[in-house]
């Protein structure tokens, strides 16, 4: 069992997030920012994104695709659905190129999908990635640490 991970445990603060000030939400997402704190804000605190994040996404001179599904860049985002680039993707990737495309292409959603479920039907993961799946689950315990008092956003 590999335990904690430093990068769950640096982002506990978003559990919080939203008492926060701006000045306090400008340090944090300097110090954190990743694809993962961008999703968070994103969906939880569109306000944010759309005057901080997004600005910062805009200009990147190399944007990977969630930094294009999140400034929802369709053209870009429907390069990755070709099979020379689907592999590229984690799972979650998989499951926003499925989302956006959805409306203009089911028919190449709903091939992306049978792709997921096939493998997990077969249970075709790495050992890492079964690693990574499990230390996923067990690092959703970290809700139960918030305050009794505390008002929590989950995604």
């Amino acid at each position: 069992m590999l335990g904690k991970s430093k990068c769950n445990a640096d982002l506990e603060f978003l559990i919080k997030w939203h008492t926060f000030s701006d000045e306090e939400k400008n340090k944090k997402y300097s110090n954190f920012c990743s694809h993962e704190v961008n999703l968070f804000i994103y969906f939880k605190d569109a306000t944010y994104f759309k005057s901080v994040v997004r600005p910062f996404l805009v200009n990147k001179m190399e944007k990977s695709f969630i930094d294009h599904w999140l400034l929802g860049d369709y053209d870009k985002i429907k390069h990755y659905a070709q099979i020379e680039y689907l592999d590229e993707l984690n799972t979650l990737e998989k499951c926003l190129l499925i989302y956006a495309i959805k409306d203009k292409d089911i028919h190449t959603a709903k091939s992306i999908a049978d792709v997921i479920k096939m493998k997990a039907d077969k249970n075709d993961y790495t050992p890492d990635e079964k690693i990574r799946f499990f230390d996923t689950v067990l690092n959703l315990n970290i809700l139960n640490k918030v305050d009794p008092g505390d008002e929590v956003f989950l995604l």
